[in-house]
């Protein structure tokens, strides 16, 4: 699990990075601005759904955690061009596989 984490973290930070370096109003994919917006309000309930099934332990919300990170996921996919711009698609790229792969390896029983 733990694996999984540094992985998110790791697109998280670039993210976070990515946002800081494209604060500019000519930015035309809205890169800063779908960072904080879409993207960390995904990272927020992903955040809390991974709380309420660790104080619970509950199948449904192993579940809804799962939910979430897809969720997640699927916030930053929306973002590729930004990564693209900065140079830095193939790394996102696998960023997003690994983490992925680890949302996967999780199992609610």
């Amino acid at each position: 699990m733990k694996k999984w984490m540094f992985y998110l973290a790791g697109v998280i930070l670039f993210a976070g990075i990515l946002a800081a370096c494209n604060k500019d109003d000519d930015d035309p994919d809205n890169c800063a601005e779908g960072w904080e917006i879409a993207v960390n309000t995904k990272l927020q309930a992903a955040i809390d759904a991974g709380q309420v099934w660790a104080m619970s332990g509950v199948k449904e919300d192993c579940e809804k955690y799962k939910d979430a990170l897809y969720d997640y996921l699927d916030a930053v996919r929306d973002l590729e061009d930004c990564y693209v711009l900065a140079g830095q698609k193939q790394a996102w790229e696998q960023a997003i596989q690994e983490s992925e792969d680890d949302i996967n390896s999780i199992t609610c029983e």
